[in-house]
């Protein structure tokens, strides 16, 4: 895991003066000293560099530090990505390990532990195996909570209780909730990762085919008819009643 560009603007730092570049700097001091011990092998120790460096950027963020909030987002992202790299490690072991009363069971009836409309190739045997549990798009907030940390992603600083927002690298995805409890999102907002179509990113959120996401259009997910607007330009989309601003 490479630390070296916080390293060295937490160097540059030091020489820097004023209340207001002091606590953000002193906050990035603490971050560095957390990332440069991380263990590239741990998610946990990854998980605690992420947080000291989100703990970082707040700070940073709140006096206005633009330059440094730069870099602490990038080097997030870098710890983020590799995040993910682990995650999947764990998933094909977890895969990897099924007894073969379970794989037989995955093969006639579907592995209820990932969303409706996905599917995956078991690769020790070569079979394909269905997925049959809940969308992330009707998942209260808790259960969508726990999908997307089970994947990865981890719960952004900006969320509100009404607000959730989760993001892996480049990759993120804002759903409102009305407070009731058990309750399904009303909004999704779909940023996907680089390079993947919206269409796709949503299909995944609501097990719908990639071809029935249509600009302007709606798509109906457990009985609820989601509108779809859509930011061509930068490539990203909003499913249901969303706010103006997400």
């Amino acid at each position: 895991m490479n630390q070296a560009s916080l390293y060295a603007l937490v160097v540059i730092a030091a020489g820097c003066s004023g209340p207001k570049s002091k606590a953000c700097h002193e906050r990035m001091a603490e971050a560095q000293s957390v990332v440069s011990a991380v263990d590239s092998n741990s998610l946990d120790s990854v998980d605690r560099s992420i947080a000291a460096i989100q703990s970082a950027e707040a700070t940073c963020a709140a006096n206005g530090m633009a330059g440094e909030l730069s870099e602490l987002r990038a080097a997030r992202d870098r710890l983020s990505s590799h995040r993910v790299l682990l995650v999947e490690r764990d998933e094909r072991k977890r895969s990897s390990n099924l007894t073969p009363e379970q794989l037989d069971k995955y093969v006639k009836l579907g592995d209820p532990n990932c969303p409706k409309g996905q599917g995956y190739l078991h690769k020790a045997s070569g079979k394909e195996i269905k997925c049959t549990g809940p969308r992330p798009a009707e998942m209260p907030r808790q259960q969508a909570e726990a999908y997307f940390k089970a994947r990865g992603f981890r719960a952004m600083p900006e969320a509100t209780a009404e607000r959730m927002m989760m993001e892996s690298g480049g990759e993120r995805y804002v759903f409102y909730y009305r407070g009731e409890n058990g309750s399904a999102p009303f909004c999704l907002l779909i940023y996907p990762k680089p390079g993947i179509p919206w269409q796709e990113a949503s299909s995944k959120l609501t097990g719908i085919s990639p071809e029935k996401f249509k600009p302007g259009g709606a798509v109906t997910v457990s009985g609820r008819s989601l509108a779809i607007v859509v930011d061509e330009k930068n490539d990203n989309a909003r499913l249901g009643e969303c706010p103006e601003k997400g």
